[in-house]
């Protein structure tokens, strides 16, 4: 009985609430390496300029998914982005902001306003489970 206890890390009841349960097992690699992750981008405030939308990719893959495009300087966003990481333990999720120049996105083109980049191996850490910035 007690192999079977540690086969499974995430049960509820052996103390903590799962989803510190899950982000214990997601740091520790008991959930193997590859993962999925699911951004959700609420909103930009003060933005330089308008009409933007965000990329989000992960580094070692670089295919962005992306979110559509927003007016004014503090758009609600409201959208999430679901993102296939190869490896847990050396990825980084990249949030780009663009300003959207023609009538379709393209992030050859249009302006890169900002980004933000989050190791893959930190997710969980933060005390509110959130990264704001």
């Amino acid at each position: 009985r007690a192999a079977s206890m540690a086969m499974m890390p995430m049960a509820m009841g052996f103390g903590g609430n799962v989803v510190e349960q899950l982000a214990r097992a997601l740091r520790d690699g008991e959930l193997g390496e590859q993962a999925t992750v699911d951004v959700t981008l609420s909103a930009c405030r003060n933005l330089p300029v308008a009409n933007t939308y965000a990329c989000v990719s992960v580094a070692a893959t670089g295919e962005p998914k992306k979110t559509g495009t927003h007016a004014g300087l503090s758009p609600s966003i409201n959208e999430t982005l679901s993102l296939a990481v190869p490896s847990r333990s050396s990825d980084t999720v990249m949030v780009k902001v663009y300003r959207q120049v023609g009538s379709k996105q393209d992030a050859d083109v249009d302006t890169l306003v900002g980004r933000a980049e989050v190791p893959v191996s930190d997710f969980g850490r933060a005390e509110d489970k959130t990264w704001s910035g």
